[in-house]
């Protein structure tokens, strides 16, 4: 257990950031300036980061050779968008100042894919140079 928290500490952390974001109440951001939809766009940028940063350690921790494997894919697009389903769930559930909102979900789970591509394609250009 040790050994994975050394190895995915940063998107730990990054999910304990997403959680309490996910689950304070609505009043904890109330004097920040917003504009129209900008929650989606904040769901996406959290989303890209969770995917970008657990892509990052995955590959770091089992070589270039996963980048593109089906399974590589689908934990790096399938786990940050079944976390972000289960967060609106919890704000469904679980708080009253929050609400559950399917284009929430889908904004995370874009985020994430774009997340991988992106990933995937700095990746490809980080091991490509690191081989030189």
């Amino acid at each position: 257990m040790l050994h994975f928290i050394k190895e995915y500490w940063k998107t730990i952390g990054v999910i304990l950031v997403i959680f309490y974001l996910s689950t304070a109440p609505a009043s904890t951001f109330a004097g920040i300036p917003t504009f129209p939809n900008e929650d989606k766009l904040i769901h996406f940028l959290m989303y890209f980061g969770f995917a970008a940063t657990l892509f990052w350690e995955y590959s770091s921790s089992h070589g270039f050779s996963v980048v593109n494997k089906k399974k590589t894919v689908l934990l790096i697009i399938g786990f940050p968008a079944i976390w972000g389903g289960s967060m609106e769930l919890y704000q469904l559930f679980f708080t009253s100042t929050r609400s559950a909102e399917w284009l929430d979900e889908v904004a995370d789970a874009v985020g994430a894919t774009a997340g991988y591509f992106i990933g995937r394609w700095l990746l490809t250009i980080y091991f490509n140079r690191k081989s030189r």
